[in-house]
């Protein structure tokens, strides 16, 4: 049963093949790489292979295999050399190679370079034991500093291990799990700041690293952490540990969010609710409904939309950046669209279906300029403010599409399930 009737299945897949169009056309290299993207006037010379997973599974999921075989060939002859600063820079690229093996032809060799990626990533950044990590490269190797935004790996292990039924990833999971969950921050706020270390007291780190010891960032840092502990329960025996620290978790989240529902993202500082972090929280919360059957979370992912709902503008559909911003962001929009997709399917409400469909609509009318779409229109108007491209934000606006074109529902399908993700 088709899910959409505002949108037919031609006019869906004309889009996507503008997209596609475009991304082909504009913003790629001699070699066939995909770059960052540009102006209207101006194209950026750099490479995206680290964001892998923004735009290889959508592309794949469209027959586009020779930009894989290109990027394949790339990392095959590139991986012994690729050096990022942070450890997070490497999970982005390892879930591209993973999803993409859910719907790309080329299965066996993504997940091949995937294991290349991760064991070079457990040799670079993590102790023999894996008790304790260095992501953060641009420190002192002795202070074993964690950006809480590497949490990530939780997920990127276990979702490994799930596929290749290798227990080994699983147990690294849950070693970097227990690693964050056993730190004093955790055991005292449930949430994690946005820098921490076993090994030096936070008064010490924070003469390096300044606040970002006692800040709390939501989006990444702590909503990662949380899809990671919700994956992991997925494929483990033990659920039951899985579901404590995921509700403590929550319960830390709730308690220092200001508004119910306004999604503050730097937790720690004044500032006003963003949707970059509405939508995560929804996806958060709709996750662990899912995984847990916990009926409170669905609730709290209601009560996060519908406050965001006040504020989708009735001209153009879109929402804005943030709460009394006049500029919309477009990849922030298509993770909203989705998130509402979800919660809809979940809830059976029509009115987050109907929100999804607007912001859709808003974003084809309105951010479609020369190259694709551009970041930043005004809310109400659909006027441009920033004309600037970003190649991975036009694959991740085919989400919304590829929603729709399937008949099976997000809960259902470990296809849409994992192209959905905005990790």
């Amino acid at each position: 049963m088709r899910k959409s009737e505002r949108f037919s299945e031609r006019a869906l897949r004309d889009q996507a093949a503008w997209i596609i169009g475009c991304i082909k056309r504009e913003f790629v290299n001699q070699q066939g790489l995909l770059v960052g993207g540009g102006t209207d006037v101006t194209t950026e010379q750099s490479t995206i292979i680290d964001d892998l997973g923004d735009f290889l599974p959508m592309l794949a999921y469209f027959g586009e295999e020779e930009i894989a075989d290109i990027h394949f060939s790339y990392l095959e002859q590139s991986t012994h050399s690729l050096v990022f600063q942070e450890a997070f820079k490497y999970t982005d690229l390892i879930f591209g190679l993973l999803w993409y093996a859910r719907v790309g032809v080329q299965r066996e060799r993504a997940l091949t370079l995937a294991k290349k990626v991760m064991d070079r990533c457990i040799t670079s950044f993590f102790t023999p034991s894996m008790h304790s990590f260095n992501g953060y490269k641009r420190a002192p190797s002795l202070l074993q500093v964690i950006d809480t935004s590497d949490s990530t790996f939780i997920e990127v292990f276990s979702e490994y291990a799930s596929i290749m039924q290798e227990p080994m990833y699983q147990e690294r999971a849950d070693q970097v799990l227990k690693l964050l969950v056993e730190h004093t921050f955790f055991k005292q706020h449930h949430v994690l700041p946005m820098i921490l270390s076993p090994r030096v007291s936070p008064r010490m780190l924070g003469i390096i690293f300044g606040d970002k010891v006692r800040h709390v960032r939501l989006m990444k840092q702590n909503t990662n952490f949380g899809f990671g502990v919700a994956e992991l329960a997925r494929h483990s025996p033990s659920f039951g540990s899985y579901r404590k620290v995921f509700a403590d978790l929550i319960s830390g989240i709730e308690t220092i969010v200001r508004e119910p529902g306004s999604a503050h993202n730097l937790i720690s500082e004044q500032g006003d609710p963003e949707l970059l972090t509405a939508f995560s929280l929804i996806d958060l919360y709709m996750e662990g409904h899912a995984v847990f059957a916990v009926q409170e979370y669905l609730e709290q992912a209601r009560k996060t939309a519908d406050y965001w709902l006040k504020h989708q503008s009735p001209t153009t559909g879109l929402f804005p950046k943030r709460i009394g911003a006049q500029e919309t962001y477009l990849d922030s929009e298509t993770d909203m669209a989705i998130a509402l997709f979800r919660l809809s399917e979940v809830s059976g409400e029509q009115k987050y279906f109907t929100a999804a469909e607007r912001v859709l609509a808003g974003v084809w009318a309105h951010h479609r300029g020369s190259r694709g779409y551009i970041l930043e229109v005004d809310v109400d108007s659909g006027k441009p403010l920033f004309v600037h491209y970003k190649t991975k934000y036009l694959a991740l606006s085919l989400k919304p599409i590829i929603y729709l074109l399937e008949s099976d529902m997000m809960e259902s399908s470990e296809v849409l399930r994992v192209l959905m993700k905005d990790r």
